[in-house]
């Protein structure tokens, strides 16, 4: 028989109204008070209704996104997919989703749609701090809206009350490059970190992933030296070939090249056949130009961060901050997966 309300009054010894306040997160209740009940709710094991949650709220749930449009890069068509997916599971809940997209190159554009979110129709916010300057003066500036802001794909490490992350371990996930790298790559040899992407972009989790990988060769009995260098213009074929020519040792056996993000496609694209052949790629993010490039054996690895995941989430996270009342944890990390040609089609 389902545990009630009326149940853990009794055994907490109180009103069925101050069990009522707890379990809805509506205050009123001294801090001890409410301890002791939550006590007696983990040790008859009650779970909420959370359809009968939503009720007693009556209302839909409201989450305004503020990330770059699909269009602008395929990354971001993932996690788009996963917060549908979360939206069409709870679709019993009415949640209704409140795009407000941004240019990934106009720091204005992202300005410009913080500031276009209307806080008293919303419970909750998805949001790609990809500006961090910018994020953190958004963030610093509505601190007292006391409303869930799930940040996905770059954390910030802002400690504000209502600020969580859902996303990768960015440096853990350049200590797991280097792991995958060390398998093969021999003493004396070299890395090169290519970080393929617009010059405006200064996420965080760039310099974590080198971080890591440095960190892992530091502690590694082989000598591996590390060059990390940007190509920023990365429609300009000419452009890139020169430059991976200007870094790349032609006369190296062998070539080990890392892409902190989900352009590794683009690099295969201009390489020459002749240097491709002896190069080891290792990128990031299961695109479908990138799994292409996996099945025909240009990319040896992908590390795959689970965008979409974080999307799916980020949402039923806003759902058990929400309805549910529960304490939501300040990071919650997604698992990385080594995605290899023989096991990408598992991988979507």
């Amino acid at each position: 028989m389902a545990v009630t309300i009326k149940d853990i009054a009794t055994r907490a010894g109180v009103s069925r109204g101050t069990v009522d306040r707890v379990i809805h997160n509506r205050g009123n209740v001294a801090p001890y008070l409410k301890q002791h009940i939550e006590n007696v709710i983990t040790e008859l094991g009650y779970k909420r209704n959370i359809i009968a949650s939503q009720l007693v709220r009556n209302k839909t749930l409201n989450i305004a996104l503020v990330l770059p449009h699909p269009a602008e890069e395929i990354y971001w068509t993932l996690p788009h997919l996963g917060i549908e997916e979360a939206v069409e599971e709870y679709t019993h809940l009415g949640i209704k989703i409140f795009p407000q997209y941004f240019n990934l190159a106009q720091s204005a554009s992202f300005k410009n749609a913080v500031n276009q979110i209307q806080w008293d129709e919303i419970d909750a916010i998805i949001l790609a701090p990809i500006y961090k300057q910018e994020s953190l003066q958004f963030l610093d500036t509505n601190k007292a809206i006391d409303k869930p802001i799930i940040c996905i794909n770059t954390d910030l490490g802002n400690h504000l009350d209502q600020v969580y992350y859902v996303g990768q371990d960015s440096y853990k996930s350049g200590l797991l490059a280097g792991k995958l790298f060390d398998l093969t790559i021999e003493n004396q040899s070299s890395i090169l970190m290519i970080r393929i992407g617009k010059q405006f972009e200064d996420p965080e989790h760039y310099s974590k992933k080198e971080q890591g990988i440095r960190d892992y060769f530091a502690a590694s009995v082989k000598s591996i030296s590390i060059q990390s260098i940007e190509l920023h213009d990365y429609s300009n074929i000419s452009y890139m070939q020169e430059e991976l020519l200007t870094y790349l040792d032609l006369s190296a056996e062998k070539h080990h090249i890392f892409i902190p993000n989900s352009k590794a496609y683009r690099l295969i694209q201009i390489m020459d056949t002749s240097i491709l052949s002896k190069t080891q790629v290792i990128g990031f993010d299961l695109i479908t130009e990138n799994m292409s490039e996996l099945q025909k054996g240009n990319i040896h690895f992908i590390i795959n961060q689970n965008p979409r995941k974080q999307g799916f989430l980020a949402v039923k996270s806003i759902i058990n901050k929400v309805i549910l009342g529960q304490d939501l944890l300040k990071t919650q990390y997604v698992p990385l997966d080594i995605i290899v040609k023989e096991n990408v089609n598992q991988g979507r």
